[in-house]
């Protein structure tokens, strides 16, 4: 049986470039704004988007099961997940509509 940690552990533990999706993700809601192609800029953060429940199933499979913050964490992101990629398409969509795209990121800056 594989050992489990609790979500402290975990988060802890993860060398620093698993953390590269979280900060192109970021700096993508941080500057698309000002950016001249918002829609190409939003292509390959849609990829790292549609890959994030797998994700987030491996980060759970290492939860300790009595880890109520833990996996109560892992219940509020999947709750929350279905609305990022419907609002990245719609960035991609939106073109050179900036009205559109800072719709779309202010949706999820507050899934942020």
């Amino acid at each position: 049986m594989a050992q489990r940690y609790s979500c402290n552990y975990f988060f802890r533990s993860l060398p620093l470039s698993s953390l590269t999706p979280f900060k192109a993700v970021n700096n993508f809601l941080n500057n698309v704004l000002s950016s001249a192609t918002p829609s190409e800029d939003a292509v390959p953060i849609l990829a790292i988007a549609q890959d994030e429940p797998n994700q987030l199933g491996i980060l759970t499979g290492f939860l300790s099961p009595d880890d109520s913050n833990g996996m109560q964490a892992s219940l509020n992101l999947q709750a929350a997940f279905p609305a990022v990629p419907s609002s990245l398409q719609d960035i991609i969509n939106a073109g050179d509509d900036l009205n559109a795209v800072a719709a779309d990121v202010a949706a999820l800056n507050a899934n942020r």
